[in-house]
């Protein structure tokens, strides 16, 4: 926010998504083939060259940084600084509520992954690799299309069809076959991309600039907690029921989870973005 007017976050968000997904297809696919043909300490040196090159382009970026905000020494006062502001924006408050009830339960996928590739395709878990670049290439997409989509229904709309449409996705992952896991690989993507770059945007834009860090660690733990519960229940329950019904629980969860970010009325948005402009 401090390097982009408000406006063109959703685009840069959007683009840094859509890279993001990009340089995780392809930089697998490069470091085998560097490997294979130089060895692991070429990987090595090329893989700590680029943190050079990304600390230097850091550095050169030309921009003018803010003011520091006052620093807490304590991290509770940090972290609740932060968490005050989400529970006094309406908008963050209700985003935060729909998102942490879907993270609840979206952390199944990591083990749900073995299971659909090694009984439901019987295939070995090596086919994980091509899911996961079927699902790049929906996300590549999800984050080139978010900026146009929330400049039509609002970033907390875009929130919410993200989550609808993982959901949605999921239902296809119990056919067992190619043609029907691997074109819902490609919409989970899509729709992971919509809910971040949403959720990006959503956060920078309700959040006074000068707290934003502390909002920006209060969000990430509140995401956190349900997103790590899920996955430690998601592997207990794989050990006790079919994985088909794991999919329909989490397909079921987050599709109640987009609804509640569906009905939440559009004037309350408008009000918490004037109530920031003012306080500005």
């Amino acid at each position: 926010k401090a390097m982009l007017p408000d406006e063109q976050l959703g685009e840069a968000n959007g683009v840094l998504q859509s890279v993001r997904e990009g340089f995780r297809i392809v930089a697998p696919v490069a470091g085998a083939g560097l490997f294979a043909a130089f060895g692991g300490h070429v990987v090595a040196l090329v893989d700590a060259a680029t943190f050079v090159g990304s600390a230097a382009t850091l550095v050169a970026l030309p921009f003018v940084e803010p003011p520091a905000a006052p620093r807490e020494h304590h991290f509770l006062g940090e972290l609740s600084a932060g968490l005050a502001v989400i529970a006094r924006t309406r908008v963050l408050r209700e985003l935060t509520i729909g998102v942490c009830a879907a993270l609840a339960v979206i952390g199944f996928s990591e083990t749900l992954i073995f299971a659909i590739v090694t009984n439901g395709l019987h295939r070995s878990p090596a086919f994980i690799g091509v899911l996961e670049t079927f699902q790049g290439v929906g996300a590549i997409a999800g984050g080139l299309t978010a900026a146009a989509l929330m400049r039509r229904v609002g970033d907390v709309r875009v929130a919410g069809l993200g989550l609808a449409v993982f959901g949605a996705a999921c239902f296809g992952l119990l056919i067992p076959s190619l043609a029907g896991v691997l074109p819902s690989g490609v919409v989970i993507g899509v729709g992971i991309a919509w809910a971040i770059v949403a959720l990006s945007t959503a956060y920078q834009r309700r959040s006074p600039q000068h707290v934003q860090g502390r909002v920006a660690a209060a969000s990430n733990m509140l995401f956190s907690v349900p997103q790590t519960a899920s996955i430690a229940a998601g592997a207990a329950l794989i050990t006790l029921i079919d994985y088909r019904i794991e999919i329909v629980i989490m397909a079921l969860v987050t599709v109640i989870a987009s609804a509640y970010l569906f009905t939440r009325r559009a004037e309350e948005i408008v009000e918490t973005e004037a109530m920031l402009a003012d306080a500005a």
